[in-house]
């Protein structure tokens, strides 16, 4: 009986494992089966992303409505982070699969590492700052030297042996210059700007192996007249770290664009534009839909005060002048050594810039295609010396004079001073005049640029009378500032 017993309790005990192996499997059909797709969808990671749209900088065009800048379509070679590879090898195979295209047909990248292209490894001049960020960002000591930051990048990047010494150095300088720009799914990083249709067919073929690059048309900035004022004009430029951080509050980015000198800097903010925002959905790490979200707006126009031909006559007056001041052959001859000079016409009813010459000047062409001859150019052609440089005001101080003495009733129109060539007031200091005018008044007087009436009328006056009318003048304030009021 007792045998019975314990058969009937593993039979029992059988046929409940039974049951419960039965409850499993149904329960895992319908996990797998009935509620599989169910489950698949809740099983994957979705994610938004965010990429920001750049905009068309306005134009720059003259007083008539000529154009000096605009834009073009160009193509620019980019990095999408949703479609780069994460690994180290293939990173860098896929950076110098790209610079090795743009290299053989010479079309330049970017690449802002403070380190010399060739060993032995140098620091480039001028770059202190860049420097010393580089040192702090790849965690070096503070006085490794240019060799000491590029092993050490190296070994950051894991860029191997496989690669020449110098493919190394060109890996190790774009993907300082990937950090630098905080390439990530947000922020695409460009790779170059503007390279010519022969290579973007050449890239177009090898971008099956070529993870994370695309080839994009964006608006180039285009110097229509870039012989007319450069100086006035000015360039853009990428954003340094400098001005990203004074800037970032304002809506930039580390891989933007900005103005950095000439109207191009000063009218930055009607320039710019406004950005567009492009959202990306990502399922597991693949992008599944792309869609732009806010339209980009192109920046507005500024149009100046001046006519591109005007300037380019008062620039043509201007090199005939000192050219002809280096030709003279008289014994009375003067200025024969300027090598360098400017001239300036305002508007005398609203004070508008109407011209602004500087002698030698350059072609903002030929600053961004060749700027070591531009730079290097004789007499240094980059110093706008109708703005920066500094010289005695001559005669032109005389309306100055004039404007404190009728002002503060010194004397009337009608007032008259003799003018006998020398002024004789003081015994011991006889300055002279070009000429003898006679009895003249203060109309005479500027006409005929007469110094005895401006000797006189600064004696009467004084020091202090006369600068504090010279600093109502805008004299001794802000020229950089007074200047492009005046342009604009």
């Amino acid at each position: 009986m007792q045998k019975f017993f314990e058969r009937m309790r593993a039979v029992l005990f059988f046929v409940v494992v039974l049951v419960m192996l039965a409850l499993c499997c149904i329960d895992l059909m319908k996990i797998q089966i009935v509620d599989g797709a169910e489950y698949l969808e809740k099983a994957k990671t979705t994610r938004m992303a965010s990429q920001v749209i750049t905009s068309p900088r306005g134009e720059i065009i003259d007083s008539s409505g000529n154009e000096i800048v605009s834009n073009k379509t160009g193509f620019n070679v980019i990095l999408e982070k949703a479609f780069f590879p994460s690994d180290d090898d293939d990173i860098n195979r896929v950076i110098w699969g790209i610079a090795r295209i743009l290299d053989r047909d010479g079309v330049e990248w970017i690449d802002n590492l403070p380190i010399t292209m060739e060993e032995p490894y140098e620091y480039l001049e001028a770059q202190d700052s860049s420097i010393v960020r580089l040192r702090t960002n790849i965690k070096v000591q503070p006085y490794a030297t240019a060799g000491d930051c590029i092993s050490a990048m190296y070994d950051m990047y894991g860029i191997n042996d496989e690669y020449s010494e110098r493919e190394k150095r060109i890996i190790a300088g774009i993907r300082y210059e990937m950090f630098l720009r905080s390439f990530s799914l947000s922020n695409r990083y460009t790779f170059a700007e503007d390279i010519p249709m022969d290579t973007v067919v050449k890239l177009k073929e090898a971008s099956f192996s070529l993870e994370g690059m695309d080839i994009v048309e964006e608006a180039v900035r285009v110097y229509s007249i870039g012989d007319a004022a450069p100086h006035l004009i000015g360039t853009v430029g990428a954003i340094s770290a400098e001005e990203y951080e004074l800037r970032k509050d304002d809506g930039y980015a580390l891989n933007d664009v900005i103005g950095k000198s000439g109207i191009e800097k000063a009218m930055e903010s009607e320039l710019r534009g406004t950005k567009g925002t492009r959202t990306l959905e990502l399922v597991n790490g693949v992008v599944t839909s792309d869609i732009v979200t806010e339209e980009a707006s192109p920046g507005h126009t500024v149009k100046l005060t001046f006519d591109v031909d005007y300037q380019r006559d008062v620039q043509e007056i201007l090199e005939n002048h000192i050219k002809w001041l280096n030709a003279q052959t008289s014994s009375q001859k003067k200025g024969e050594n300027a090598d360098a000079g400017a001239i300036v016409v305002l508007d005398t009813k609203n004070g508008a810039l109407l011209a602004a010459a500087t002698y030698p000047t350059y072609d903002l062409n030929d600053y961004i295609t060749d700027y070591a001859s531009v730079v290097n150019g004789e007499n240094s052609p980059l110093t706008n010396r109708a703005t920066h440089g500094l010289y005695r005001p001559g005669s032109t101080f005389k309306t100055v004079t004039a404007t404190a003495a009728l002002n503060e009733g010194y004397i009337t129109s009608g007032s008259t001073v003799t003018c006998n060539k020398v002024y004789t007031y003081w015994d011991d200091y006889k300055p002279e005049c070009t000429g003898w005018h006679g009895r003249i008044n203060v109309v005479t007087a500027l006409e005929k640029s007469c110094n005895i009436f401006f000797y006189e009328m600064g004696r009467l006056l004084g020091p202090e009378l006369i600068a504090r009318y010279a600093n109502m003048y805008g004299l001794g304030n802000d020229t950089y500032r007074t200047y492009w009021h005046s342009v604009l």
